[in-house]
């Protein structure tokens, strides 16, 4: 690693990493934009709640979230300014950018050299900066993203702890980080401590930044998110729609991060049973992200999966199959299989061949669904108990009463 580090040093125009198993495409480095540049610094991240919501009930994650499963947003803001593009800077740019294009293998290859060289940068000082704190708060989020929560945990809290030690606790980088850790507190369903965290970064922003700004509206964004995972349905609302009218006016109605709280008010609706309006706004989310990432990026076919959702609770299976399935496909080959949003996925499809009266089916995904929840998130996880009904009635309807008698919602 320090060999191919150095060599990497030597070449300051395009930069090209190999691995045994995949090649990255030469990454133009030096000719960056500022923009691009300023996000090598961690920022917010935005809760899309919709992505992967099963019908029965609201998920948070959507990954949908989210939890929505969750996704980041395209914007992520600059925490601080540098004079010049180190090579910390430049696998930070690289990093944030890759993540943003879910693909989660370069993006940890890159952060990894990034806290190489933040950390060889402050080596002789005896102590971690700024530079390493920002690096560590990029691997929280990844880890974060691809389900691995107890290390996006400590990455997080060594980020905070750093920050916290050099700039104090009213700062907005603190807050940023603040609201991040607050994501993957909601996602694991620790909701009072996702309020707590989701406020006090909020209290920072609204001190310290101008009420339009982009940063207090993924706040606005992220607190309506959990709102809504705990039915407080009228405040998300409220919330949401605050964020989007910021959103629309200072980044244009066609933005990603537009696309994100228009696809989070779609959920609201839908777990509301308000079809109609969820529906058109699905559909400007959909428009948005299949413009700006593409029809097969996970979140363009997570919306598709909403809009399925929503046909079938109208009771048109028309296309929900294929909707579901690709949905599934994509989540895994970007996540692979044990993931929250692949379980969403799962237990999708297990609705649909529910209703469809196809209970083998059913019982296949439901199975599986409960069983990756259960490895991901833990046997007491809203989710992982929801799956566990969900499997126990399929056995009930498929006359397996027996079996589900000792089922519990702990592994076994």
């Amino acid at each position: 690693m320090r060999l191919s580090i150095q060599l990497l040093c030597q070449l300051m125009e395009p930069i090209r990493f190999k691995s045994a198993r995949f090649f990255f495409a030469t990454l133009a480095v030096c000719t960056l934009t500022n923009g691009l540049f300023q996000a090598a610094y961690s920022g917010d991240f935005d809760a899309r709640s919709y992505k992967g919501s099963e019908s029965k009930g609201r998920g948070y994650k959507g990954l949908g979230d989210k939890g929505e499963d969750f996704r980041g947003s395209s914007k992520y803001g600059s925490e601080a300014d540098e004079p010049e593009q180190t090579l910390w800077s430049k696998y930070n740019v690289a990093g944030r950018k890759a993540m943003s294009d879910a693909d989660y293998k370069r993006a940890s290859m890159l952060f990894q050299l990034a806290l190489i060289e933040a950390k060889k940068a402050c080596k002789e000082e005896g102590k971690e900066d700024l530079n390493v704190a920002a690096t560590l708060n990029n691997i929280a989020e990844l880890q974060r993203l691809t389900g691995k929560y107890a290390d996006a945990e400590k990455s997080y809290k060594h980020s905070l702890a750093i920050k916290e030690k050099l700039l104090g606790s009213d700062n907005m980088t603190v807050a940023k980080t603040l609201g991040n850790m607050a994501v993957l507190y909601a996602l694991q369903a620790n909701y009072p401590e996702a309020e707590r965290l989701y406020k006090k970064s909020l209290a920072i922003k609204e001190k310290t930044l101008d009420k339009n700004d982009p940063s207090v509206a993924s706040s606005y964004n992220n607190l309506a998110a959990l709102y809504d995972r705990e039915g407080r349905f009228a405040e998300a609302e409220a919330l949401y729609m605050r964020c989007l009218k910021t959103r629309e006016k200072v980044l244009g109605e066609n933005n990603e991060d537009v696309a994100v709280t228009l696809g989070n008010l779609g959920n609201l609706y839908y777990h509301q049973k308000r079809y109609d309006e969820a529906d058109k706004y699905f559909k400007r989310a959909l428009a948005i992200d299949q413009k700006v990432l593409g029809r097969d990026h996970p979140s363009t076919v997570a919306i598709n999966a909403s809009l399925a959702k929503i046909s079938m609770a109208r009771g048109n299976f028309d296309q929900v199959e294929s909707a579901l399935k690709k949905a599934l496909s994509v989540h895994q080959s970007v996540f692979g299989f044990e993931h929250p949003s692949v379980a969403d996925d799962l237990t999708n499809l297990g609705s649909y061949y529910e209703q469809k009266k196809s209970f083998a089916e059913a019982e296949h995904y439901y199975k599986r669904a409960m069983n990756v929840r259960r490895a991901t998130l833990g046997p007491y996880h809203p989710d992982t108990i929801a799956s566990v009904k969900s499997y126990s009635d399929i056995l009930k309807l498929l006359g397996r009463t027996k079996e589900t008698a000792t089922m519990g919602s702990a592994p076994h």
